[in-house]
């Protein structure tokens, strides 16, 4: 695990460097900076929180642990951070709602993140709330269906504000 965390800090500080856009990543540094910090955060929890329930169950047949609990309810809050910065973002290959659509307009870009945003956060709070009000397979299950929900939404947004804008790349028109 600490080798994951090692691994994706380091994919997350070299990928921007070699981003074609990497002037609109720049502009919105804290964004990025912040969601950042917090996935390795909630990597980071997640491991002490393994270390912590194998050290307690050392020497005893069966310990009640609610750890996935808690990683579903850091994921939510990990979904909040994104959804409050992605109506903020500028457009780039490495974070944000990367479509065809939105990557070939601005207009598209800035319409689908304004949608996105918010969805993200509400998917974040009901993935905080479900993950103290689930059991069983509802509680793995809901916070996925939210995510993928606001993911969906965001992506026919990005379609449909595509088809409406003024600035949109149709393409080179060639044919290989």
């Amino acid at each position: 695990m600490p080798g994951a965390v090692f691994l994706i800090g380091l994919i997350l500080t070299v990928v921007p460097q070699v981003d074609p856009r990497k002037g609109n990543l720049e502009s919105v540094r804290k964004a990025y900076l912040a969601t950042r910090i917090a996935a390795l955060v909630l990597l980071s929890l997640i491991h002490a929180g393994i270390c912590v329930a194998r050290l307690q169950s050392a020497g005893e047949a069966h310990v009640p642990n609610d750890a996935e609990r808690y990683v579903i309810a850091g994921c939510g809050a990990l979904m909040i951070v994104i959804g409050n910065y992605l109506p903020k973002t500028r457009s780039g290959f490495m974070f944000g709602v990367r479509t065809p659509w939105t990557l070939s307009s601005d207009i598209a870009w800035e319409k689908t993140h304004r949608v996105a945003g918010p969805l993200f956060t509400a998917a974040g709070a009901f993935g905080i709330a479900g993950a103290f009000l689930f059991n069983g397979i509802w509680l793995a299950l809901q916070l996925t269906g939210l995510v993928g929900a606001a993911a969906l939404i965001s992506v026919v947004c990005a379609l449909f504000t595509w088809k409406s804008a003024s600035n949109r790349d149709d393409g080179t028109g060639l044919t290989v």
